[in-house]
């Protein structure tokens, strides 16, 4: 009966692997990053209440999400693994889901493929094991879908109701969930205006109106409580490049070009980009066969971001923010796999191992990343190391806010830092870090003649340091920035 659900025994070894593959990275436990530390703060230090307004750090997260963790935070702990806890769910559960939809809407060979790339995506990986939204995005794209399929071709009420019954929980969970509510019920209309007359027309688009009703009132509360508080100018100025230069006219067109091919290529990095023919060929051939609805439900979504991208309200591009996008995508390239395995071999033997040698390489370096994680700074053994050295009374200086997850329990002892003279302090704990490296010769210059290095160690992108005055401490504030 299992390997029924899977298609078959290979599908199955696959998710399999790639439930390993989440678990070994979670007990990995990769060090915080940046965003990642500033939504753990606001799940740590904001009531219920306060995650409807506007949030610390300038961050944007959805509020029900925020919500699920400060639970989890509150009943187990507030430890990686166990904020990290529910985003590691909900991927495997997409993974497992995904695996269903794509046997039972592709060839075997072909899902096969796409079941791999899902469960070995990089970023798919990523989004697993950090305390962020984006794989309850993932998990939500493959419900809709599944549930947008059954609608458009089998069971409209059914599937249309409970749709309508999960669509509060989903948008309130994920911001991006309005994009594929959007393109399902674009994608139903077809269906409701052709049956209109038919026994059971009143009722179906009775089950329809529900759920438009349901998302639509669900969707405004939500825009205009959570995402109006929390949008601010410092994060739109992160999305810059993800919008289109309204004015210069004649780029946009290359804009949209580009930012489509980025898109396909966060899912299946690094070769995305050449897959995303894939994806159109997909489209084409579904169109053909008559299924002109899949193809709406499959690519509406990501039309609708574009349009909100037009008006410079979502991100359009190679962004964590569209990984939603992904079971569409390979749904699509699936699609297109063997009819073009079969046209590249007609025109050369070699041609169709070219394709997939595209196919192996994201797959490669998803597996790889259990061995060697995602490059970045390495703070969790930068503070470790600094809290099993530091004296009593010794301050620790930082240069960025992925330090306040690690210091959340020694508010007093954590300063932030900039490169601004430190008054007060005979001894002082330095720990900075950047890409492509710290900016050690900016430490060197202001730590001048005043400071003395006692203790020097380096980390992935961080370094940390202990110095020492050589002199009293200065009482007139007088600046050491070069």
């Amino acid at each position: 009966m299992i390997a029924r659900w899977f298609g078959s025994w290979s599908i199955l070894a696959i998710v399999l692997l790639g439930w390993m593959l989440r678990g070994v990275l979670w007990l990995r436990d990769p060090a915080v990053w940046h965003d990642e530390s500033a939504l753990i703060m606001n799940v740590l230090n904001l009531s219920f209440s306060e995650m409807l307004g506007p949030l610390l750090y300038y961050e944007a997260a959805p509020p029900a999400f925020l919500a699920v963790e400060r639970a989890v935070a509150l009943a187990w702990n507030d430890g990686t693994h166990a904020l990290r806890l529910i985003p590691l769910l909900a991927s495997g559960l997409s993974l497992t889901l995904f695996a269903h939809l794509a046997a039972t809407r592709l060839p075997l060979r072909a899902a096969f493929w796409m079941v791999l790339l899902f469960a070995t995506s990089d970023r798919l990986l990523w989004h697993s094991v950090e305390a962020k939204p984006y794989a309850i995005d993932t998990l939500n794209g493959v419900i809709v879908t599944m549930l947008g399929l059954a609608a458009i071709e089998r069971r409209f009420v059914p599937a249309c109701l409970t749709l309508a019954l999960l669509a509060p929980m989903m948008l309130w969970l994920s911001f991006p969930s309005c994009f594929l509510f959007g393109g399902v019920m674009v994608a139903m209309l077809p269906r409701i205006w052709r049956e209109r007359s038919q026994p059971g027309g009143w009722g179906r688009i009775a089950a329809y109106g529900t759920l438009v009703a349901t998302v639509g009132i669900s969707f405004l509360a939500l825009y205009f409580g959570p995402i109006r508080a929390q949008r601010c100018d410092a994060m739109d100025s992160c999305w810059t490049q993800m919008f289109p230069n309204w004015s210069k006219p004649a780029t946009i067109p290359f804009w949209t070009l580009v930012s489509t091919f980025e898109v396909v290529r966060y899912v299946a990095m690094p070769t995305g980009q050449i897959l995303t023919i894939l994806v159109g060929i997909g489209a084409v051939q579904l169109w053909r066969r008559g299924e002109a609805a899949t193809v709406v439900l499959l690519l509406g979504p990501m039309a609708l971001v574009l349009v909100a991208a037009a008006i410079h309200s979502y991100p359009y591009g190679c962004a964590r923010v569209i990984v939603f996008l992904a079971p569409a995508l390979l749904l699509l390239m699936g699609a297109a796999l063997l009819p073009t395995q079969e046209f590249l071999a007609r025109r050369h033997a070699w041609l169709p191992h070219l394709l997939t040698l595209l196919l192996l390489v994201p797959i490669g370096q998803g597996v790889w990343r259990t061995i060697d994680l995602w490059p970045r700074a390495d703070t969790a053994s930068a503070v470790e190391y600094v809290l099993l050295h530091r004296e009593p009374g010794e301050r620790v200086a930082v240069n960025q806010w992925d330090y306040d997850y690690y210091f959340r329990n020694l508010p007093n002892v954590m300063i932030s830092w900039k490169g601004e003279p430190i008054d007060g302090d005979a001894s002082i704990w330095l720990i900075v870090s950047g890409q492509p490296r710290p900016d050690t010769q900016m430490i060197d210059r202001w730590a001048g003649d005043t400071w003395e290095v006692v203790d020097r160690q380096q980390f992935e992108f961080t370094e940390v340091r202990r110095l020492v005055r050589k002199r009293p401490p200065s009482t007139t504030g007088e600046s050491l920035l070069p």
